[in-house]
């Protein structure tokens, strides 16, 4: 009796619950390298975009700071406030970094995502119009709690699309693009110190206001587009 319960229980647990089908390896290996193809570039292109934003204010303090036209002397602040406004990036970053993740809950990712690069780009716009420490350290503040849930945002698409197995090979992939920005940020904010009284604005204003709109300006069309992607046809 009990061997007849337990295969009526099987067959209906096999009528409920099917296997999924088996894709064929070479449809996966196609379906991958699309995947690969949509997404390394974007989301390598958006760590890059974030990577600068957070770090361009250590150029922002010594561009032009031979003729006092640095941001911590136009803005007049000490060497302790401006520790405090770098401070206020990490602080926010660690506040924001756990709701931000819940929210992907709600959000579809991509959409999270797109928002999240859209702020931090119009945050760091915004550092150009800046006066003063308060108004340094609140957007500075802002500007972490807005990059918070960009990284992990990042991991967590990621897991949508790619079996663990093929996580790590990609994710470094997309890491790989913060050297890059290591590597020519200081090279551009060379490039844009010449700019030092274009408008009546100083070198580190344009370096802020040209990064923050190429940020927002370059993921919104691709968001428009649809770059970030949540199904891809084999």
């Amino acid at each position: 009796m009990d061997d007849k319960n337990d295969v009526a229980m099987v067959e209906m647990i096999d009528k409920e619950d099917p296997l999924p089908p088996q894709l064929d390896p070479a449809a996966e290996k196609r379906m991958v390298r699309k995947i690969d193809i949509r997404l390394l570039p974007i989301t390598a292109v958006v760590y890059l975009l974030c990577y600068l934003d957070r770090s361009n204010i250590g150029n922002a303090k010594i561009l032009n700071s031979t003729t006092h036209d640095d941001m911590r002397e136009t803005n007049n602040m000490t060497n302790y406030q401006f520790t405090i406004a770098l401070m206020a990036f990490l602080i926010a970053y660690s506040i924001f970094e756990a709701p931000s993740n819940l929210a992907l809950k709600v959000i579809s990712p991509n959409r999270w995502i797109g928002m999240l690069v859209i702020a931090f780009g119009a945050l760091c716009a915004g550092i150009a119009g800046t006066h003063n420490f308060a108004g340094v350290t609140a957007l500075r503040f802002f500007l972490g709690a807005s990059e918070a849930g960009s990284f992990p945002g990042l991991i967590f698409y990621f897991s949508l699309w790619y079996k663990p197995e093929e996580r790590a090979t990609r994710i470094a992939a997309f890491l790989c693009s913060a050297t890059l920005a290591g590597a020519f940020g200081g090279a551009l904010a060379y490039g844009v110190g010449h700019m030092n009284g274009v408008g009546g604005l100083e070198g580190w204003r344009w370096l802020f206001l040209l990064e923050g709109i190429i940020t927002s300006k370059l993921i919104l069309r691709l968001s428009c587009h649809g770059m970030f992607a949540e199904s891809v046809q084999l």
